[in-house]
Formats: structure tokens, sequence, C-alpha cells
């Protein structure tokens, strides 16, 4: 994977980074955990091999260590069909539910309630398995 347009996201954690896989140049998110935490690889890796199946989950396509450096790699989870779409390289903006609001407006009461549908479909599967999503916020 070779970086696209830098940095994209911070969190507790780590930093997200945008990156094309090299293989089909797909865009992917490479999150580098600044907080040097092996539990939560391990972690990753239990969804990795548990939860990546599910409709409402993303695939974590590596959980690792390279030269010290704890990190994942993940489909890009957005919207590529916005004026900040990862093909506008350096100009990519994130499509969070914080972005999608400031830049679409107020969302239809039925869209609110079919998007929390898929959130809590997501974390149901993630509990049945005995993982836990512990950063739930509308950044993510």
């Amino acid at each position: 994977m070779r970086g696209v347009g830098g940095g994209i996201g911070e969190g507790g954690f780590g930093d997200v980074w945008i990156a094309r896989n090299q293989l089909d140049g797909s865009p992917c998110a490479v999150k580098v955990l600044t907080r040097h935490i092996a539990a939560e690889v391990g972690s990753l890796q239990a969804y990795q091999s548990r939860g990546a199946e599910h409709t409402h989950l993303i695939t974590i396509r590596h959980a690792g260590v390279a030269q010290g450096v704890y990190h994942y790699v993940m489909p890009l989870a957005d919207r590529l069909d916005t004026p900040h779409s990862p093909a506008m390289g350096d100009n990519y903006i994130p499509f969070s539910l914080r972005h999608w609001l400031s830049y679409e407006g107020p969302v239809p009461a039925e869209t609110v309630v079919d998007l929390l549908r898929q959130v809590l479909l997501g974390l149901q599967e993630l509990h049945r398995q005995s993982l836990a999503h512990c950063d739930i916020k509308p950044d993510n």
C-alpha cells in the first residue's frame, strides 16, 4: 500500500491514513496505533477471524506489527460519490456522519432509523461474538 492523501483522522488510540491497495488499487484505511497496545491488535485479530463476514461490519484485512508499529488495514468505509472522494487525493475529506450533516443538511427520519438499525445489527453481531466496539461516535 502507498499513502495517497495523508492522515484523515485521529482518535484516542491512533491516527487513520488513506492508502491504496497495491494489488487492486482500491482505497483503504490504515489505522496506526499511537498507543502501542498489543491487546488492541489481538482483539482486532479476533474480530478479523470471527466478525468479518457480517453485512453490517467492516472487514479487517490485516492487523499486526511492522517495525514496532501496531496497525490495521480495512477497506475505506466511505461514500465514493462525493466531491471529496478518495480520487480527489489531497482534497479528500472523510464522509463521516458529522460531514454528511454539514454537507447535505438534515437527514430524513426514515434514513436515520435505517442507519441506526444497521449500526445496531453490526453491534449485535459483535456482542454475539463476545466482541465490543469501544469508540462509537459520529466521526466513526
